[in-house]
């Protein structure tokens, strides 16, 4: 028996293949699309991570920065603290040497 391919029969095979064709591709986009999905979770819980671990990094630094502005304030007093202390000490050396009786030309 031989059989002619054409007419009503060959569009509905045709129309078939094509619709099976575009399942097979939605199939596909929605395979790529969960794995994208896994992906963009794994991505996100590392990039979590990363934020805890320099945010630890970054209040470290900013501690840092807060000793060195006690350190720099620190340095500014001490230069007329040391004139200070400085005129203190020779005030003390001379009632000291006052009182002793080692000043003048004894």
């Amino acid at each position: 028996m031989s059989e002619d391919y054409s007419g009503p029969d060959r569009r509905i095979d045709h129309t078939t293949r094509a619709f099976r064709a575009i399942h097979d591709k939605l199939s596909a986009g929605e395979k790529r699309m969960d794995n994208q999905d896994v992906a963009i979770a794994e991505n996100t819980k590392l990039t979590q991570g990363i934020k805890a671990d320099t945010s630890e990094i970054v209040e470290f630094a900013a501690s840092v920065k807060g000793a060195l502005r006690v350190f720099d304030t620190i340095g500014k007093l001490a230069k007329p603290l040391g004139y200070i202390l400085a005129a203190f000490a020779a005030g003390m050396g001379v009632i000291t040497s006052v009182k002793s009786g080692h000043w003048g030309g004894k």
